[in-house]
């Protein structure tokens, strides 16, 4: 399973649910749980900054990187 949150999520016209749906019907072979950071509890939102990963939009650093399939 993979919990991702989303921050400021302003896709326009789309909504949480359908990014949802669309992680969801992809062939992506995990569970993909998400969340609305802002909806979270306040004791949930403390742990998740303790360790987050950014993935989106991608770090500078991370850019720089070669991935191979």
């Amino acid at each position: 399973m993979i919990d991702l949150t989303v921050k400021d999520f302003n896709e326009e016209g789309k909504s949480i649910v359908e990014l949802r749906e669309i992680l969801n019907d992809s062939d992506i072979p995990f569970l993909i749980e998400i969340q609305e950071f802002n909806r979270l509890p306040e004791a949930f939102q403390n742990e998740i900054l303790k360790k987050y990963v950014q993935i989106f939009p991608m770090p500078d650093r991370a850019a720089q990187l070669t991935f191979c399939p």
